[in-house]
Parts: C-alpha cells; structure tokens; sequence
C-alpha cells in the first residue's frame, strides 16, 4: 500500500458514508504488510480505528480464492492516482462487479466515455 495506490481517498470516502451505511465491510486483498512503510501503517491503522472487524486484510491469494471474493462484493473501489487500468478493474468488470474509481486515471477516463 502506497500513497498512489490512494488508500487514503477510500478511507476518507468511508468516513463520509458510514453513517449510511454501518455494515458496511472493507475486505483489502493483495500485497501488503511491507516492513517500514509509514503510509501503509498509518492508514491501516486508521481504516482499523474506523471499521473494527469490519475490515478484512486478506494479502494476496491465488485466483481460485480472490475471484470468488471478487463475484461476490457489492463493489470493488479502485481508488489508485496514478494506475492505467489495473487489473482489478478488468476481473471486476469480468465478474460482474461494479467499479467505483477516481476521476485522475484511465479508468475515470473509460468511465466518462462508457458510463
């Protein structure tokens, strides 16, 4: 978890929605947990201040496992700065599942143009 991967943007869209929505339920999946990243430890503690057992740290899995988890989610936010079109956003949107994103990438791009 790095500043471009715009984790801090998700929490703050969290603390603006929870209100409306407290059950809501923040699953995090691939790499993670790098020793000696502030950022990474800052906002995983704050998303954990936030959300208690609602969060849910998975770190990478094997596609067998992290497709099913993808199927099943309301949403999947995308809400990197700097990305092209990550593949998170492609299995998403293979499997169905909507994507919230920023506006700064290629996918706030494509969703301007496609809806």
């Amino acid at each position: 978890v790095t500043p471009r991967k715009g984790v801090h943007l998700l929490r703050q869209a969290l603390e603006r929605i929870l209100p409306e929505f407290p059950d809501l339920h923040l699953v995090i999946a691939g790499n993670g947990q790098r020793a000696g990243n502030e950022y990474e430890s800052r906002e995983l503690e704050l998303l954990g201040n936030l959300l208690g057992p609602r969060l849910e740290l998975l770190g990478v899995l094997p596609h067998a496992l992290l497709f099913p988890r993808i199927a099943a989610a309301t949403v999947l936010a995308a809400p990197s700065l700097h990305e092209s079109f990550g593949n998170q956003t492609a299995e998403a949107i293979l499997l169905a599942t909507p994507v919230v994103g920023t506006d700064s990438t290629a996918l706030g791009e494509l969703m301007r143009r496609v809806g």
